[in-house]
Parts: C-alpha cells; structure tokens; sequence
C-alpha cells in the first residue's frame, strides 16, 4: 500500500513538475526513450496503432525496439494487402499466364449461367451483372433499347466485370470489350430441367419471381440449340483470335474450372 501510494505520488508530481527521476524504472526508460528519440523513429503512426492495438501496447509503443518496429510494419502491410480486395490476385484463365478482368457468361436459359457467375465472382472478386436486371423492371414491364444500352455500355468502360446473359443483339458489343468468354453450351434436357427447378424461387439475377414455366419461354430454350447458339459461335469465332473462349460442355466442366483456378 505504501509503495502504491508513494508511486501515485510520483505521478502527479511527474506530471505536474515534469522531473522523471522519482519514477517507476519502467515509465523512467519510457519517458526517457520519448525525449531522446526523434518521431520519425515510430515506424508506424499511432493514429494507425490505436485503431489495430489495445491502449496499453500503444502507450509503451516507443518502448519497442526499432527492429520489432520494421517487422510489426512489414505484417502489417502484408495483412492489409491480403485483406484489401483491389490488391487480390486474378485468377489465371490458362497456362499462358492472361488474367481474367472482364467476362462474359452466355448460353442457354437453365443451363446455369446466373449459378456459375455468381461462383465465378466468388472466386475472383470481380462485380457481376446481369442482364436480365438490365432489362427487366420489378412491375414486369421492360426497358427500352436506347436506355438498356446506355445502362451496358456504362458498365463496358469499366475496367473490372462479369456480365451475365445472352440478348444477341448486344452480344458482338459485349464480345468487342471482354477478354474472356463463357460459353455453357448444355444439353437440351439438362437446360430444361434446370429453368424448370427455379420455379418459385427468389432469384438474385431477376427482379420478380417466376410463378410458373411457361410455354413461350419452354419453346424458346427448345430453339436455343438451333436458332441461337449458331449464332453465338459465329460471333465467337469472329473474335476468338483476341479472345479467351472457354466453352463448358457439362456441370461438370463448369465445376471444375472453378475448382482449377481456387487453387
């Protein structure tokens, strides 16, 4: 008790006449090492130290030698670089070293598209849209031409995305600004079932839900494979030189790309 107090005494006094030589050995070399040592030897601010580390390191901070301080500053870059999402690595898309910034998911209605984006935007990092939110308005009307493409094309000149669906009559804008295209080219039964599966269900990429399978859009996906994916590939093949076409001829497939690049 006697000590604590004359050791509270000293404090004040400390603080009040500024004279470290009655205090505690430990806030003596702190006080000490604050005066004899210029700012610039805090390798890292304390205005960053108080938002990462409890007051009491803090406090004692100055305490720490310089080599610890080297090192606390070298984590503590390599921490917030792992962390920060614009610093995180792109996934390879093939031997060859080329990295995916700007893609492209179409292929038949109920193969999956929206499935894989969204696990590809998982893995990457990179923003999705879609197109049918483009399109599509949550009263069940839809947008125009002019205002549609004016929405697509203020997301083509950005440096980073994933752009799911189809509407062929802007695919070839689509194909001119990607790097990479995804191609689920399935089979039939496989689309079916699939656009069938979703009935019901609340869905990220569409701004209403389907109540029920239609009849117009069944017979669209059973004319997919005949009236648009000819289509499809003849602008693919048209671009393919500057291009990174992956084309997916299962789930299979699809899954284990992902799988591939996680690694």
């Amino acid at each position: 008790k006697k000590d604590l107090t004359k050791f509270t005494v000293a404090d004040r006094l400390h603080d009040r006449v500024g004279s470290p030589a009655i205090l505690h050995p430990l806030k003596r070399r702190t006080t000490a090492t604050h005066r004899n040592k210029p700012m610039t030897a805090n390798i890292l601010p304390f205005s960053v130290l108080r938002i990462f580390l409890p007051p009491q390191i803090v406090d004692y901070y100055h305490c720490i030698p310089a080599a610890c301080k080297v090192c606390m500053a070298f984590f503590f870059i390599i921490w917030y670089t792992c962390k920060n999402p614009l610093f995180k690595r792109q996934p390879e898309i093939n031997g060859g070293g080329a990295m995916l910034k700007k893609a492209i998911v179409i292929g038949s209605p109920g193969a999956g598209k929206s499935t894989f984006s969204r696990k590809l935007r998982d893995v990457t990092g990179l923003p999705l849209y879609y197109l049918d939110m483009l399109w599509h308005k949550p009263d069940k009307t839809t947008s125009s031409r002019q205002e549609f493409d004016m929405k697509l094309k203020d997301i083509l000149i950005r440096d980073r995305w994933i752009i799911d669906g189809n509407y062929n009559r802007t695919l070839e804008m689509r194909l001119k600004y990607c790097d990479t295209v995804f191609l689920l080219d399935f089979p039939l039964d496989v689309c079916l079932s699939g656009a069938e599966s979703r009935i019901g269900k609340e869905r990220e990429d569409l701004p209403w839900h389907e109540t029920e399978f239609d009849s117009e859009f069944r017979q669209f996906i059973l004319d997919f494979p005949k009236e648009s994916l000819p289509q499809i590939y003849e602008l693919i093949e048209k671009y393919r030189k500057d291009k990174h076409v992956i084309i997916f001829k299962s789930r299979k497939d699809s899954e284990e790309y992902l799988n591939r690049i996680l690694i």
